[in-house]
């Protein structure tokens, strides 16, 4: 290994040169989006190759940079391992951090989100490069009240948290959008500033970190309004109406299910006593009313008490028809000995 300095921070193959492939950027039309006056740009591929890529056009004009690295803290992610060896880690670092300085413009901004696994190692690669010079710029503001002076302010916030530890479940699933934090300052902070918009954020434990999540529908989707995820926010309500539509649907179906059942039961409750009646007593005991009652439901046994009400000569109202029911089906039981005389 080749020492540099008296006093350095070392590893396996911190001075091995590293060639970079040369790339040029070439815009994909079918991709794009937006205003093409706006310079904006989404680089697809290899960050080391893309930083590379910048440096013709962009070198020492960036006024301000995140970065947010793999924390190397030994964990499994969907998307990628976050458990490197850690001279491989530093190796990374330390190549994409050199191009980002020569990116970066005199007066420009660098800022890199890192925790306690690497954050010491970061300082140290960031002054040996000349990034910093012995300058404390590594603070621990969980609360950083200045950052949301204004409503723009406080949106971007909210984005910029979402962009970074965000995330928002398939609505065709359930209705969930959450941010997560390791600690419970900045969650509370960052629950204070969704809760401004009256979103009713809260707070809940997991594992070794802090979730803030929304679950009501709208308020998922009043969040991606003021984020300014405009796309997002079309396609999430476009998932919410149609599975509004069909649970309405399904309650109307449920409910139509439910009616015809409790119908279909009933009647068949009635034509049984006024079978049992007729078996047991006789129509020829039962006043002319009743007896009318009884014959109309076993002529038409699916008939509504609102048709019934219209046939009768004279027609009489539906509660008159309910009134009879109820007297003829209080016979029945007397007769089975359900109920004393």
């Amino acid at each position: 290994m080749e020492h540099r300095g008296k006093l350095e921070l070392t590893w396996v193959g911190k001075y091995e040169e590293t060639t970079i492939e040369p790339r040029i950027l070439i815009e994909d039309p079918e991709k794009s989006y937006g205003d093409p006056r706006s310079e904006n740009m989404l680089i697809h591929g290899d960050n080391l190759i893309a930083l590379q890529a910048l440096q013709q056009d962009y070198a020492g004009r960036i006024k301000c940079i995140y970065i947010d690295p793999p924390y190397n803290t030994g964990s499994a992610f969907e998307y990628y391992d976050d458990c490197l060896e850690h001279s491989i880690w530093l190796n990374l670092m330390r190549m994409r951090l050199m191009l980002l300085r020569d990116l970066l413009a005199d007066d420009g901004f660098l800022c890199c989100q890192i925790d306690d696994s690497e954050s010491h190692y970061v300082k140290v690669l960031l002054d040996e490069i000349s990034f910093i010079r012995g300058e404390n710029v590594f603070i621990r503001n969980y609360k950083p009240q200045g950052l949301i002076d204004d409503l723009p302010s406080r949106k971007a916030y909210i984005r910029g948290s979402f962009l970074g530890a965000g995330s928002v479940v398939d609505p065709k699933k359930s209705y969930h959008l959450e941010f997560v934090a390791n600690n419970l300052t900045h969650a509370e902070f960052l629950q204070e500033n969704v809760n401004y918009f009256n979103l009713d954020a809260k707070i809940a434990g997991r594992k070794d970190n802090y979730v803030i999540y929304l679950k009501e529908s709208q308020a998922i989707s009043d969040l991606l309004s003021l984020m300014g995820a405009h796309k997002s926010l079309l396609d999430f309500e476009n998932t919410r109406v149609i599975k509004d539509m069909r649970n309405n649907i399904n309650r109307i179906v449920n409910c139509e299910t439910y009616n015809l059942n409790k119908i279909v039961k009933t009647s068949l409750d009635q034509v049984r006593d006024i079978l049992y009646i007729k078996d047991n007593y006789g129509f020829n005991k039962l006043p002319k009313e009743l007896r009318e009652i009884c014959e109309l439901r076993l002529k038409d046994r699916d008939m509504s008490m609102g048709d019934m009400a219209k046939t009768l000569d004279p027609p009489i109202s539906k509660s008159t028809v309910s009134y009879r029911l109820k007297k003829i089906k209080e016979l029945a039981s007397k007769l089975r000995g359900d109920i004393n005389d």
